[in-house]
C-alpha cells in the first residue's frame, strides 16, 4: 500500500509542479498584471502546503526522524 501511496502524491506534487511551470515561469504570460501572477503564486503556495500536510504519516518525513528512511519517503521528499 506504500507504494500506491507514493506513486498518488507523486503524481499530485507534479500536478502542482505543473501549474507552477505553466502559470508562473512560461513566457507565453509576459503581458499578464502584476496581481494575477501574484494570485498564481499565492494559489501554488496553498496547494503545496496542502499537499504537505495531507500527505500520509508513513510517508512523511522531518529532521527528528530515528531510525532507517525508507527508500520512498526520501524520493517523494
Amino acid at each position: 500500500m506504500t507504494l500506491v501511496n507514493y506513486f498518488v502524491q507523486q503524481v499530485e506534487l507534479c500536478k502542482i509542479l505543473h501549474r507552477m511551470i505553466t502559470e508562473v515561469f512560461e513566457n507565453r504570460n509576459i503581458k499578464a498584471e502584476e496581481t494575477v501572477l501574484a494570485n498564481s503564486i499565492n494559489n501554488i503556495d496553498v496547494a503545496l502546503t496542502k499537499w504537505l500536510a495531507e500527505l500520509p504519516a508513513n510517508l512523511h518525513w522531518n529532521e527528528w526522524f530515528v531510525g532507517q528512511i525508507p527508500a520512498l519517503v526520501l524520493h517523494l521528499q
